[in-house]
């Protein structure tokens, strides 16, 4: 996507796509490892992470929904306050009670953000649109890269409790620019319509293959910063600058996915996606820890051409005036895996080591890229779904 295809709209999207990464990964990973240090048990840490999800599992159709027929800058602008609730509470508890009720709003605040700008990637419209999805792909990972090294670096020099302040007051400008985001039209879809797509032949299959590769986020939740922790013995900034070194990598692969992307090879670049996100959750937990970042270099490379081959998969399958309740019902069922793999992969992290729950979980995306090959002629002879003509509403 060249410069001349940019335009304003575009710009402020890729913009909020980029701060999302970053608020988002300034503490998420290294959320076990704070509350180790609070004195939370392994089973805490599970249940804290796990049932946090929650709010995906019961939130994230109808937030879709919303996004599909109300203003998603006014949607956006609800993330940014429970954002700024999570981060100031968390400057001052100590509870564990009430860390789940704020890892409750984090989670929620995570996912309407998240929903709100796929949204309007999703609507916008854009000559290039799978070059954009890259480009935001791209960015966002850009993000997570700087809002892990700075997680890092903030909770090594200012400590737990004053990250999360200064992150928390950090984060009251974005309030009001939430209302630059780009409009977009809205829609009027019957509720039994979403129903039918989401008992169709193809969404089954993708679901299928989004809980199995979700089970690794599970794992990823209460065992990645562990690991690197325990047993590569990595501090609060290296295991940012591990993390983000990957990242980094990976979100040139966005870009590039973005450019190579389209309805022939969609499924086969997915697939290979899950494979080398798979074999690299398995292979980096090695002792020896640039062989490790390797083999995570791998792993968050299959993970980037996952996260830009879906997108595309279901803006090219599903119609657009029902795509923000479609992309909403698969986000509860990634939520699914990772809230059973965070409560399992918790209780197997701290029984045998921290190296099973990514083992294991890689296993499992394995067996999500077997499911899709074998359900490739059913995605693809079910062929795309007339877009719809969307209903403009002032």
């Amino acid at each position: 996507m060249s410069l001349k295809n940019l335009n304003t709209p575009v710009v402020i999207l890729v913009v909020f796509a980029f701060l999302i990464g970053i608020i988002k990964h300034l503490i998420l990973f290294y959320l076990p490892v704070i509350y180790t240090g609070l004195g939370f048990s392994a089973l805490e840490i599970g249940l804290i992470m796990g049932l946090s999800l929650l709010a995906y599992i019961l939130f994230s159709t109808p937030i879709g929904i919303l996004c599909d027929r109300y203003s998603i800058r006014g949607i956006f602008a609800g993330a940014v306050i429970l954002w700024i609730i999570f981060f100031s509470g968390m400057s001052i508890t100590n509870s564990a009670g009430l860390a789940i009720i704020l890892i409750f709003f984090f989670r929620i605040a995570n996912l309407t953000g998240g929903l709100a700008l796929t949204n309007i990637l999703l609507k916008i419209e854009h000559k290039f649109k799978n070059r954009l999805i890259g480009t935001y792909n791209f960015l966002m990972m850009l993000g997570v890269v700087i809002g892990m090294l700075s997680g890092g670096y903030l909770l090594n020099t200012l400590g737990v409790k004053s990250t999360f302040l200064a992150v928390g007051v950090g984060l009251i400008p974005l309030l009001a620019l939430s209302f630059i985001l780009p409009k977009t039209k809205r829609s009027r879809e019957k509720l039994k319509s979403y129903k039918q797509d989401i008992f169709s032949r193809k969404f089954v299959i993708l679901a299928l293959v989004l809980f199995l590769f979700s089970l690794h986020f599970g794992a990823e939740n209460v065992s990645y910063a562990l690991f690197l922790k325990t047993n590569l013995h990595l501090n609060f900034e290296h295991i940012g600058m591990y993390m983000a070194t990957a990242v980094f990598f990976a979100a040139f692969v966005s870009l590039l996915a973005g450019f190579k992307t389209n309805k022939e090879n969609t499924i086969k670049l997915f697939t290979l996606g899950l494979l080398l996100s798979g074999f690299g959750h398995i292979l980096m937990v090695q002792n020896n820890v640039y062989l490790s970042l390797l083999f995570r270099i791998i792993h968050e490379i299959g993970d980037a051409l996952y996260g830009v081959t879906f997108i595309v998969l279901v803006k090219d399958i599903f119609h657009l005036g029902r795509v923000g309740g479609n992309y909403g019902a698969f986000t509860a069922l990634l939520a699914s895996g990772a809230i059973t793999g965070s409560i399992i992969f918790s209780v197997i992290g701290g029984a045998y080591g921290y190296q099973w729950p990514l083992i294991i979980s890689g296993g499992t995306t394995l067996i999500g890229a077997t499911v899709l090959l074998l359900g490739r002629k059913t995605l693809e002879s079910d062929g795309i779904s007339p877009r719809m003509r969307i209903t403009t509403s002032k």
